[in-house]
């Protein structure tokens, strides 16, 4: 099944298990909404709904399906948020010599931070020649 097939199964069910008004709330059809129902009813071989007349009442799979589509959504919704942009977030690595790292790199450092807050920042002060060994080791 697929994401799009539990976000009409919630939004139906949102919508007070009203198909018309979940198809509205996704600018979708009525039939593309029932289509979809039907879809998900097939794949996992059991009635989500119980229909009287026009109106549906979620059956006790239905329950459990809702429970389940809840934490998908929401699951992936936090992936899409926190993956977008990661590498705007990700790690710096500055390295400086004693001298340098000691009089002007608290002061840069403070400032970038103020600019990319989520930016981690990895600082190493030590000799110039174990700099150049950490670059070389990609450190």
């Amino acid at each position: 099944m697929t994401l799009r097939h539990m976000r009409i199964f919630l939004e139906v069910c949102s919508n007070g298990c009203n198909a018309t008004r979940a198809a509205e709330a996704q600018h979708m059809t009525q039939p593309a909404v029932s289509l979809a129902i039907k879809e998900l009813e097939q794949h996992y071989g059991t009635i989500l709904f119980d229909r009287m007349g026009r109106r549906l009442q979620l059956t006790e799979a239905g329950v459990r399906l809702l429970e389940y589509a809840k934490r998908i959504c929401t699951c992936f919704d936090d992936m899409e948020q926190q993956m977008h942009g990661w590498d705007a977030a990700g790690v710096l690595r500055v390295g400086a010599s004693i001298t340098i790292g000691s009089l002007f790199l608290p002061a840069c450092v403070k400032a970038f931070q103020r600019r990319a807050a989520k930016t981690d920042i990895k600082v190493l002060v030590t000799s110039s020649d174990q700099l150049e060994r950490g670059i070389l080791s990609n450190d």
